[in-house]
């Protein structure tokens, strides 16, 4: 019994705390060969099983579910145990990269977003085979920000760059400050032939974001996201394209969706192909809102996001959802 304590304790220093042998050893007082001798033993014995997670491969038992859930057409979820979301992302814009390429076809129209995720996909991105006549189009306007995930324009350019297409730009920022300039914003010669282009995307890569902390685009600040609601079931759980939904995919139509310069849901809606890639736990509330939209024509995420979602949905099915969903929007908005 003493011995198989020691195993069980070793194989938890080693599988579940990260240490090294060498630190294990010098704890215990024994040789790292002794370590290396435990582990092996605990293999043999069945303590330790190792499984290897194929981020090539689709969980098939959960984008099922998910499939059937919400009618999604093609659901990818890629298997992992890892919970970090730099590395979710990671996996998941790359599998998207793939999938992308088995979607997209000749003198597609291609809508691209911006964000983390949509970033990372277009960084990993490499070309399978070579698409013709492609045209790269921003799906919402810019920002002052100097991340380069939020320059979309120059996303686009390097992204078409690699399918050797042709880009769009937009010169509008995505919130502008005052009715006034959305106004003329929108009735330049520039925005009137980006709209549209928006009506004729073939297809659309896209994430979605978290519950807003407060919209900030181009510099200026709104604080209708800070705004306390009555209904928590109305509050604003996530984001596709600057547009905010509820845990019911129900758009919010206030006065800064009405002044959001980007593609309207209803060019989206009539979107032959959207592909929507997420990562990350923390977006589970964000995913479960954005597949009751019915913009989500092929989903790749994660196993553990997968999971979460499904959870937030059985939460929903005992009547607790409401209080998760004040509590995340009151912790995004330092309340």
């Amino acid at each position: 019994m003493e011995d198989l304590q020691q195993i069980v304790s070793v194989a938890r220093m080693y599988y579940q705390r990260g240490m090294k042998q060498e630190e294990i050893a010098k704890r215990l007082k024994v040789s790292r060969a002794s370590v290396s001798l435990i582990l092996t033993e605990a293999k043999k014995k069945g303590i330790v099983e190792i499984t290897i997670h194929n981020p090539l491969e689709n969980h098939d038992e959960i984008s099922g579910m998910l499939s059937t859930e919400f009618g999604i057409r093609r659901c990818i979820v890629v298997p992992t145990s890892i919970r970090e979301t730099d590395a979710l992302i990671g996996l998941t814009a790359a599998r998207a990269a793939e999938i992308f390429d088995e979607e997209a076809k000749n003198g597609d129209k291609v809508g691209i977003a911006w964000g983390r995720t949509c970033y990372a996909f277009m960084s990993s991105y490499q070309p399978r085979h070579h698409l013709q006549g492609v045209h790269v189009i921003p799906l919402v306007g810019g920002s002052n920000r100097n991340l380069k995930r939020y320059q979309l324009n120059e996303m686009v350019r390097q992204f078409s760059e690699k399918v050797k297409g042709s880009p769009a730009f937009i010169h509008a920022p995505a919130l502008p400050s005052s009715q006034k300039d959305y106004e003329l914003y929108m009735n330049s010669s520039s925005l009137r032939k980006m709209m549209n282009l928006w009506k004729k995307i073939d297809i659309a890569v896209v994430s979605v974001g978290v519950p807003p902390i407060s919209r900030e685009f181009d510099g200026s600040k709104t604080v209708a996201s800070r705004k306390k609601r009555a209904d928590p079931a109305r509050l604003p759980v996530g984001d596709i394209c600057a547009r905010y939904f509820d845990i019911n995919g129900r758009f919010i139509d206030d006065r800064e969706y009405k002044r959001i310069i980007g593609i309207p849901v209803e060019s989206l809606r009539k979107t032959e192909k959207i592909i929507c890639v997420v990562g990350g736990t923390e977006k589970a509330y964000s995913l479960l809102g954005a597949l009751r939209t019915g913009l989500v024509h092929t989903l790749i995420t994660d196993e553990q996001t997968a999971l979460a979602v499904m959870r937030a949905r059985r939460e929903e099915q005992a009547g607790t959802i409401k209080r998760s969903i004040e509590r995340l929007f009151s912790q995004s908005n330092g309340q």
